[in-house]
């Protein structure tokens, strides 16, 4: 009987450490989750801060060779500035929308990115939670934070089986 209760307490103390190691696994996964939402958020606050620069710059390109049109109007007669000037303009607004092209690009790339990156740490809490759960059942023992509460109806016994502690952060870098 000594025996017995010697190994239920090793297999006990074992479960435990896995359980703690679980859980800081649960912990580093939320805080990576939390950590790349905020570089996703400044990232695309940087791209949308770039698109507005590009948007202002594409004005005054165009208020540029508005009055460049007009300078050239005004001088009348010189054919051959006024074609270079307007291979120019078609120069810079090709290269005005190819910029905006790429940029839309990376936008698109990183909230490719970020979705992607989020289903997996998604994934990977859902895993390590159903671990968690599946260990403590089979197993069959019970942690230091569970709790037992009997139904007055049917005497059926429910157990927490562990303390979600969200109030601190843990830096996994």
């Amino acid at each position: 009987m000594k025996a017995y209760c010697e190994l239920r307490e090793e297999a006990a103390s074992m479960e435990k450490e896995q359980v703690g190691k679980m859980r800081e696994n649960l912990e580093k996964l939320s805080a990576t989750y939390l950590l790349l939402e905020k570089r996703y958020k400044s990232t695309v606050e940087k791209l949308q801060t770039e698109t507005n620069e590009l948007r202002k710059v594409n004005e005054e390109l165009k208020e540029q060779c508005d009055h460049l049109r007009l300078v050239n109007v005004d001088r009348a007669g010189n054919a051959d500035q006024t074609c270079k000037l307007q291979d120019e303009m078609e120069v810079l607004k090709a290269q005005l929308l190819m910029q905006e092209e790429k940029h839309m690009e990376d936008v698109a790339l990183l909230k490719k990115q970020h979705s992607d990156e989020l289903q997996r740490y998604k994934v990977l809490l859902q895993n390590a939670k159903l671990a968690s759960t599946s260990i403590e059942r089979v197993n069959g023992t019970s942690l230091e934070n569970e709790e037992e509460t009997v139904d007055k109806s049917g005497g059926i016994k429910k157990r927490k089986l562990f303390y979600e502690d969200r109030d601190t952060l843990i830096d996994i870098s």
